[in-house]
């Protein structure tokens, strides 16, 4: 299974905080699709999206309650913890490409009214 699939299937995983999880060693003898099949078992309203990036071709698949692939459509997500992975990710290319440092207050980026001190993300 492709790295970068995995990663995406485990973080979908653990953004729902709604089911019981099995041990860590449990999940990584379970395909991806017996993933999703328990991440979403019992889960009237689960909705799973898997982006597949294969052969430099794009698609994806939308999964249902207990994994059942329906057609695919756009979905609602709630902007859960998941999205910390992401503002993490975008933070550290910025910074690799420095746009951006650590010590840089928040008012750089903000118009924000005049004051002494703001914090940065590092303080």
């Amino acid at each position: 299974m492709n790295r970068f699939l995995l990663v995406l299937l485990l973080v979908v995983i653990f953004s729902f905080s709604s089911c019981s999880m099995t041990t860590i060693d449990d999940i990584s003898e379970m395909s991806s699709i017996e993933m999703i099949e328990y991440t979403a078992k019992g889960v009237k309203k689960a909705a799973v999206t898997v982006g597949i990036i294969q052969n430099g071709q794009i698609s994806y698949k939308v999964y249902v309650e207990n994994g059942r692939e329906i057609s695919q459509r756009e979905h609602v997500y709630e902007i859960g913890s998941i999205t910390k992975t992401f503002t993490a990710s975008l933070l550290s290319k910025a910074i690799n490409e420095n746009k951006v440092s650590l010590n840089n207050p928040i008012s750089l980026f903000l118009n924000l009214p005049s004051k002494d001190y703001y914090p940065s993300i590092k303080v």
